[in-house]
């Protein structure tokens, strides 16, 4: 399966790399279904796209068997009401990378 990146903005923050500024790479992110292997595919993206902190949206997960570490986050969820609508997830990098 591939995953598509629509109309994704990414900041180059590379211009203040000489200064004191810390910066925070922040995203939401619709992965239409986290089940099977889809939300660490998602946050294996979000690891290439170098993001600290996000939202995955439309995750549908309903029976609570789920990842909740992948690529060096951690994933907290909600249950979506059924296996067809809704449900969110928050994902965030548990070490900052130096």
């Amino acid at each position: 399966m591939v995953m598509e990146v629509r109309n994704l903005r990414m900041t180059d923050h590379s211009k203040y790399s000489d200064t004191d500024i810390p910066c925070l790479n922040i995203c939401e992110y619709n992965i239409v279904s986290g089940g099977n292997s889809r939300l660490p595919m998602a946050a294996r993206c979000m690891r290439r796209m170098n993001m600290d902190l996000g939202f995955f949206t439309e995750t549908k997960l309903v029976d609570g068997f789920h990842t909740q570490e992948a690529e060096g986050y951690e994933i907290w969820t909600t249950e979506a009401k059924s296996n067809h609508q809704g449900g969110v997830a928050l994902f965030f990098r548990k070490e900052r990378k130096s």
